[in-house]
């Protein structure tokens, strides 16, 4: 389910639900090249199940990918936000992406609220995936009871880090369940970001360290995430 990549004019309230994909190379997008607006979006009460294609073909097989881009230098610089993604069951093999225009944050208030993802090794030579969020170029993001398991952990893969955030502003996780990519993972990466909260959050074992620091990073908070899942 697609909004753009024309996007001369704007996309406003609209509502997804009581959906059920399969078999695609990605579940949720919204792509703005044109200069336009998408605004009070909801996707709700959505099932799916995305499998990398060959190699040529668009998509990496990720639950959702919401970015702003300019189709060539000329067009204008669009932006998205107000979006709510609730009650989300996927089965995936990609990277989910939001991420604004380089350099602006014009990307904000996403909400993503009851979602699940399982994340399975890709199934192609060239695989893509390296986590299970990145996060750019955004702000006012939140993340309320959001679950992301890896299966397969076994099986070839590049995985590194659950979410990576680089120059985010505002982003709250609340009840997450990041899970675990390898047993000396971290299950953030944070690089030039700020104002970033974790809370009540849940492990499958203590990490030694909860995030990566990179580059400039302000007003980082962590309350009540000793809380840890053990197998």
């Amino acid at each position: 389910m697609k909004l753009g990549t024309e996007s001369y004019g704007d996309f406003r309230y609209i509502h997804f639900t009581n959906c059920i994909i399969r078999n695609t190379n990605r579940g949720l997008g919204i792509f703005i090249r044109d200069g336009g607006t998408a605004e009070h979006i909801i996707f709700s009460n959505i099932q799916m199940e995305c499998t990398r294609k060959p190699v040529g073909w668009w998509g990496s097989a990720d639950a959702m990918r919401f970015v702003v881009l300019k189709r060539n230098p000329d067009s204008r610089i669009g932006a998205i936000w107000n979006i709510l993604v609730k009650d989300i069951y996927a089965h995936v093999e990609g990277t989910s992406l939001i991420a604004g225009y380089e350099g602006i944050k014009n990307i904000s208030d996403i909400t993503l609220e009851n979602v699940h993802i399982d994340m399975f090794p890709e199934t192609v030579p060239d695989q893509r995936a390296r986590e299970g969020f990145l996060l750019r170029n955004s702000e006012r993001l939140a993340f309320h009871n959001v679950t992301l398991t890896w299966r397969d952990r076994e099986k070839p893969n590049k995985w590194t880090y659950p979410f990576r955030l680089q120059s985010v502003s505002e982003v709250t996780f609340n009840r997450i369940k990041p899970g675990q990519t390898s047993p000396d993972y971290t299950p953030f990466c944070l690089e030039n970001s700020d104002h970033i909260t974790i809370t009540h959050s849940h492990f499958e074992t203590s990490p030694p360290t909860l995030y990566t620091p990179k580059g400039d990073l302000q007003n980082i908070e962590i309350e009540s995430t000793n809380q840890y899942i053990s197998r």
